[in-house]
C-alpha cells in the first residue's frame, strides 16, 4: 500500500513537470520560461525526495509546495507574479508613468530652489492674432512668492513687480517712455482689464514653481494610459540639452485646454525651461496654431534674491518717484 501512494505520488510530480514543460513550448513560453524552470527544479528536487524517503510527512509536505507553485490562476502572468521591482528595466516603464517620475522629480527640486533669474521669452495667442514675441529679463522668487519684469522688446522700459504680501496682492506697474512719466506708477487688480493686456494668464500665475504645480496635477489627474504621450532625449534648447515630453489629444475634452502640448525639462537642473501649446487645427491635416510658448532661457537658480529685488524704490530700476 505504501509503495502503491509512493509510485502515485511520482507519477503526480512527473505529470506536472511535463505540463510545466508544455507550458514552456506554447505562446506564454517566453514570459514564464524563467517560473517553469525554477518549477522544474523543484520538482527534480522532489522526486529524489520521494526516492529515499517515500511517503514520510515531510515528503507529503514538500509534494504540496511543488503543487502549489505548479497552480496558477487562471488570467496570472508567472513572470508579472514573481518579478521584483529592481527586475523592472526602463524599456518596461510607459511613457506616461516616466513623464509622470519626471514631472515628480521637477516638482521636488522646486522644493531646493528659492529663487531664480532667466530671460522670460513669451508669444500668446490673443483671439486670432499671434503676438509677437516679448523679451522680458526675470526674476522670480518661490517663497514668499514674488515675480519682477523688465521688458526688453515690446512695450520697452515697462516694469512690474508682484509681491502679493506687500502689495495688498496688486500688481505694481510703469510703462516705459513718455506713457510712464504721465501715468506715473500705478497698482493694479492683477485680473483687471489693463493689468491682462495682451496676457493670455494674469501674474498669480507667472513663474516656474507655479508652471511645475499645474502640469504635475494636469499628469497625475487627466492623463490616462490610451492618451498619446511621446518622450525624446537629448533635445537641444539652445546649449542646454533637455528631455521633451509631448502630450497629444485627438479630440476635445474639457479638461484638456491644448491639442498638443511640449514640455522641456532641463537635463541638469531638472525642471522645465519651455513650454509650448497647440490648438486643435481647423481642418483635419493643418498645422496646429501655437497658443501660447514660454521659454525660460539663461536660467540661473538660488542666486539669493532679497526683498529689494520686488521694490519699486530699488535705484537699479526705472519707477517714478
Amino acid at each position: 500500500m505504501v509503495r502503491q501512494n509512493w509510485q502515485n505520488a511520482m507519477e503526480r510530480v512527473t505529470d506536472r513537470r511535463r505540463i510545466l514543460q508544455i507550458m514552456g513550448l506554447g505562446a506564454a513560453g517566453i514570459a514564464t520560461g524563467q517560473w517553469s524552470a525554477k518549477a522544474d527544479d523543484k520538482a527534480t528536487r522532489i522526486e529524489g525526495a520521494l526516492a529515499s524517503s517515500g511517503n514520510s510527512p515531510e515528503t507529503k509536505i514538500a509534494a504540496k509546495a511543488v503543487s502549489a507553485a505548479s497552480s496558477v490562476p487562471k488570467g496570472d502572468k508567472p513572470n508579472g507574479l514573481l518579478a521584483e521591482p529592481a527586475e523592472v528595466t526602463q524599456s518596461e516603464i510607459s511613457d506616461l508613468e516616466k513623464a509622470r517620475r519626471l514631472i515628480a522629480e521637477s516638482r521636488a527640486r522646486m522644493d531646493q530652489i528659492k529663487d531664480y533669474v532667466c530671460t522670460f521669452v513669451k508669444q500668446e495667442r490673443i483671439g486670432t492674432k499671434l503676438l509677437t514675441p516679448q523679451v522680458i529679463h526675470m526674476k522670480g522668487r518661490t517663497e514668499p512668492h514674488c515675480i519682477y519684469f523688465s521688458f526688453q522688446t515690446t512695450h520697452k522700459g515697462r516694469e512690474a513687480i508682484f509681491f502679493p504680501a506687500k502689495f495688498s496682492n496688486k500688481l505694481v506697474a510703469h510703462e516705459g517712455g513718455w506713457a510712464g512719466y504721465l501715468a506715473g506708477t500705478m497698482n493694479l487688480e492683477p485680473t483687471g482689464r489693463l493689468a491682462m493686456s495682451d496676457n493670455r494668464h494674469p501674474v498669480t500665475e507667472a513663474g516656474i514653481n507655479k508652471l511645475v504645480t499645474r502640469v504635475y496635477h494636469s499628469w497625475h489627474t487627466d492623463l490616462q494610459p490610451e492618451h498619446d504621450i511621446s518622450i525624446e532625449y537629448g533635445v537641444s534648447l539652445g546649449n542646454r540639452s533637455t528631455t521633451m515630453v509631448q502630450t497629444k489629444h485627438d479630440h476635445r475634452q474639457p479638461e484638456f485646454h491644448y491639442h498638443v502640448v511640449r514640455l522641456y525639462f532641463d537635463d541638469e537642473l531638472k525642471i522645465p525651461v519651455r513650454f509650448t501649446g497647440f490648438d486643435w487645427p481647423a481642418r483635419k491635416g493643418d498645422t496646429p496654431p501655437i497658443v501660447e510658448d514660454y521659454q525660460f532661457q539663461n536660467l540661473k537658480v538660488n542666486v539669493g534674491l532679497s526683498d529689494r529685488d520686488f521694490d519699486p524704490a530699488n535705484p537699479a530700476y526705472s519707477y517714478k518717484r
